[in-house]
């Protein structure tokens, strides 16, 4: 996965976003690659796109405030009794 980190930096570079919030446009991926010297292979090519799509869908669906987090829902990833014990722990150090 390490290798393929670069497409991130690609896509950061190309604003991750097309104009209006919308995704990038093949257009605008291949004048950056025509301007920047880069030749994109046909997977990289479609993994920014696909990047840039899952963005934007995900910026969409936040727009709900009952939108769950893209990371999922913290509540099912943690024990809870023991994050209240540490919590518990760390505030008690603050006691006096």
């Amino acid at each position: 996965m390490k290798e393929e980190a670069y497409l991130a930096d690609i896509w950061k570079e190309l604003g991750m976003v097309g104009p209006e919030r919308s995704g990038l446009e093949s257009t605008e991926i291949e004048s950056w690659a025509r301007q920047s010297g880069w030749t994109l292979s046909p997977w990289e090519f479609d993994a920014i796109r696909a990047m840039s799509a899952a963005y934007i869908a995900e910026v969409r669906k936040s727009a709900d405030p009952h939108c769950d987090a893209p990371f999922g829902n913290p509540y099912d990833s943690y024990d809870r009794s023991k994050v209240a014990s540490s919590l518990r722990s760390a505030l008690k150090a603050f006691k006096r």
